[in-house]
């Protein structure tokens, strides 16, 4: 017995040969819809293209501004450390970031700085060091001049906080 083989509806049979390019179905390439849609997709391309270039930029003119920052803290830090800076009694990177910066709490703002211990300090030299570290200071009681003494301070001196962070202090009569 014979079996009998047959197409289903859904197989294709595709023409071999020279002739078989000409039998194949073509999108049409000049519509004006396709040329319309091939622009939109070129103008989508440069305009990425272009926000990435503005990235870069960016990113290089940041970076360019950190390692300025860095070089400046690090030289400003050395001549600290052999005393060739003057002003109040600081650490030598308070004394770098006031020298390298003209405002140090705008700098300070997003870092942590370790808070200095004033109390037994005068009031006038404790703002002086807070203020070259990137701090503010309140006093919530006693007297507030300059001559007066520190008797507490909230947080204490040791802790880590914000750079621009208040300081509480009470105070007493010298």
């Amino acid at each position: 017995m014979r079996r009998r083989s047959s197409t289903g509806a859904d197989l294709v049979v595709i023409p071999v040969g020279d002739d078989a390019a000409a039998d194949l179905p073509t999108p049409a390439t000049d519509s004006p819809s396709r040329r319309g849609w091939e622009r939109l997709a070129a103008l989508a391309i440069a305009a990425i293209a272009v926000g990435a270039l503005v990235m870069i930029a960016v990113e290089q003119r940041d970076q360019a501004r950190l390692i300025q920052h860095q070089t400046c803290i690090s030289d400003a830090e050395a001549a600290a450390a052999y005393g060739q800076t003057q002003g109040p009694a600081q650490g030598p990177t308070a004394a770098a970031i006031a020298r390298c910066f003209s405002n140090p709490r705008v700098f300070l703002a997003g870092t942590m700085v370790v808070v200095p211990g004033v109390v037994s300090v005068s009031l006038g030299p404790a703002r002086n060091d807070l203020a070259a570290v990137g701090l503010r200071i309140i006093v919530t009681s006693g007297p507030s001049t300059a001559n007066a003494y520190i008797t507490s301070q909230a947080p204490v001196g040791g802790t880590s906080v914000p750079g621009g962070t208040v300081i509480s202090v009470t105070t007493r009569s010298a």
